[in-house]
């Protein structure tokens, strides 16, 4: 019984889990394609940064959705120096 129990809350976690990833690469992609119209050195990225770990991809989010047009410019002067460090 106990066994059973944990299948099935492990099962539940990862749906969650499931879910919550799902949203941060739809997010990812929807804030990649807003950038992609002011920025456009992010499209030749683009794909290179949503291809990146679920890890890599929440943090990136989070970094995206926080900055400014200042540190976009800067990123898009040097994408490939962005898929470097991330």
């Amino acid at each position: 019984m106990a066994n059973a129990l944990t299948f099935i809350e492990s099962n539940i976690e990862d749906l969650d889990k499931d879910k919550r990833i799902a949203k941060i690469k739809a997010d990812l992609a929807a804030e990649l394609a807003k950038i992609c119209e002011q920025f456009s050195a992010f499209c030749r990225i683009r794909e290179k940064l949503i291809a990146k770990s679920d890890d890599v991809q929440d943090v990136l989010l989070q970094v995206l959705t926080k900055s400014d047009d200042k540190a976009f410019a800067l990123f898009a002067a040097n994408p490939d120096g962005l898929l470097r460090q991330i």
